[in-house]
C-alpha cells in the first residue's frame, strides 16, 4: 500500500484539503482508495450524506488549486455536537469553489440534510442533482441505483434497520452498497470522554466532558464487531462482498485529542494577524515539504492488527 502511486496521488490531494488536520488525510484518503475501486464509470451512483461534496470530488480524481482554504473562515467554539448530528463541530462559512481537474466522472445523485452543504457541493458541479433529505427517505424511485456510498455519515442515523431498508429499496437487483461503520473498539478510543469517566474532579471532568461534547455517545451507539455487521446484513439480504479495518487507533486517538484540544486554538491563530496574511506561503510549505513523509509514517498504522482499528468498510451486494 505503501507504494501505491493512486493512493499517494489520494494523499496529496488530501493534503491540500485538511491541511491543518493531518490525521484525517490518511484515513480519507485510504477510505477513498477502496470506494473508487469499486465504483464503475456507468453506475447510477449515489452519494450519501454527501456533504460539501470535497471527499467525493478528490476521491474521484478532481483536483482543488492550492490557493483554495477550506478554514480560512472556520470558527472552532462549536463544539457540541447535537442527538441527531445537525450540528457542526467548527462553524465554517466555506467559499463556492472551482475544481481545477474535474473527476473522472459525475455522480448521479448527493444526498444531504445541510443547506450550507448543499450550497457547496452544488457549485462543485460534480454531482447530475443534489437531494435534500435523509437516510430513511431518499425520495429515490426503488431499484434506481446501481451503487450507493456513505462514508462516514451512516452510523450519525437513528434508526439503521430503517437506512438499511432504504438501500435495499432504492438497490437494483446485484446492486452494492458500500459504507464505513464503527467497529466495536471505537467506544475506548474517545479519550477525551475516557479521561473524564475516569476523573474524580468535578471541574475537570465536566471539562473533558464539554470537549467531547457528545460525541463519543453518538457515534458509539452503534459500534458493533464485524461478525455482528455481517450478521446484521445477512438479516437485511445483503451479501457480504469485501471487508476493510479503516482508521488506526493511534490516529483516532490522536486526532481525538487535537480536535478538542489544540485545533481550536490552532484555528484562531491561523485567522489572526501575520499568520493570516502568511496562510497561503504557510500551507504551500506544510504540503509540499512537511507532510509526504509525516504522512508516510501515518500510513503504516493503517497496516497493522484490525483489531486496533475504529471503523470498518464494507462492500456489500443486495441479494437476487
Amino acid at each position: 500500500m505503501l507504494n501505491n502511486l493512486k493512493l499517494r496521488n489520494l494523499i496529496r490531494s488530501f493534503s491540500e484539503l485538511y491541511w491543518l488536520k493531518p490525521m484525517d488525510i490518511v484515513w480519507d484518503a485510504v477510505t477513498a482508495y477502496y470506494v473508487q475501486s469499486w465504483i464503475n464509470k456507468k453506475d447510477i451512483l449515489l452519494d450519501l450524506g454527501c456533504g460539501d461534496g470535497y471527499f467525493s470530488a478528490l476521491m474521484l480524481g478532481a483536483k482543488m488549486p492550492i490557493t483554495h482554504d477550506k478554514f480560512i473562515n472556520v470558527v472552532a467554539n462549536n463544539q457540541k455536537i447535537r442527538t441527531n448530528q445537525s450540528g457542526d463541530i467548527y462553524r465554517n462559512q466555506q467559499q463556492l469553489l472551482k475544481l481545477k481537474k474535474a473527476p473522472w466522472r459525475m455522480i448521479d445523485y448527493g444526498l444531504e440534510l445541510k443547506p450550507h452543504h448543499i450550497r457547496v457541493a452544488d457549485a462543485l458541479g460534480i454531482y447530475k442533482k443534489i437531494i435534500k433529505g435523509n437516510f430513511e427517505q431518499t425520495g429515490l424511485n426503488a431499484e434506481s441505483i446501481d451503487k450507493a456510498y456513505a462514508v462516514f455519515s451512516f452510523y450519525w442515523g437513528t434508526n439503521l434497520d430503517k437506512q438499511l431498508s432504504e438501500m435495499h429499496r432504492i438497490l437494483r437487483k446485484g446492486g452494492e452498497f458500500i459504507v464505513t461503520l464503527p467497529s466495536e473498539n471505537l467506544f475506548g478510543m474517545h479519550l477525551c470522554k475516557r479521561l473524564a469517566d475516569e476523573e474524580k474532579s468535578t471541574k475537570v471532568k465536566r471539562y473533558l466532558e464539554g470537549l467531547d461534547g457528545g460525541r463519543r455517545d453518538l457515534t458509539t451507539r452503534h459500534a458493533r464487531s464485524e461478525k455482528e455487521w455481517k450478521d446484521w446484513f445477512r438479516r437485511h439480504s445483503f451479501t457480504v462482498l469485501n471487508t476493510v479495518p479503516v482508521v488506526n487507533k493511534v490516529m483516532f486517538l490522536h486526532q481525538d485529542i487535537s480536535q478538542r484540544v489544540f485545533l481550536p486554538i490552532l484555528f484562531k491563530m491561523s485567522n489572526a494577524g501575520d499568520f493570516k496574511r502568511m496562510r497561503p506561503v504557510v500551507k504551500k510549505y506544510v504540503c509540499e515539504k512537511l507532510y509526504p513523509d509525516l504522512l508516510n509514517e501515518l500510513l503504516k498504522f493503517e497496516s497493522v492488527n484490525r483489531a486496533e482499528h475504529a471503523y470498518y468498510l464494507f462492500r456489500v451486494k443486495k441479494q437476487q
